[in-house]
């Protein structure tokens, strides 16, 4: 009985993580919709480019709470997750999403 228990907690951690990194992808993916087009920037650089610049912080934040979520025990682990995360922020300044996803998905590699 106690490991058919222990199965199904098992079980349920992990559903939760899934769910957890899906959330992630899902407010990633919007972010980056919600992004400038690069495109734009002959009509409006100096706008796209404050724009793209203003994507630093809420990256960052975001990264936090992942990385907070995915390793609530801290030490090491955690600090390295969170430093990996903010780097991966620096491409949404010049609004290169293209390189941010890749960043993210090594990142939190073997973390789920």
């Amino acid at each position: 009985m106690g490991a058919s228990n222990d199965r199904i907690e098992l079980a349920s951690l992990s559903a939760s993580r899934r769910k957890s990194v899906a959330a992630m992808v899902a407010a990633a993916v919007g972010a980056a919709i919600a992004m400038p087009s690069v495109s734009k920037a002959g009509k409006t650089g100096k706008k796209v480019k404050k724009k793209c610049k203003s994507q630093e912080e809420p990256c960052v934040t975001f990264g936090y709470q992942v990385c907070g979520a995915l390793i609530p025990s801290g030490g090491d682990p955690l600090a390295k997750c969170l430093s990996d995360m903010s780097l991966c922020c620096v491409p949404l300044t010049r609004c290169d999403a293209a390189a941010y996803f890749p960043c993210i998905t090594t990142a939190l590699t073997g973390l789920v």
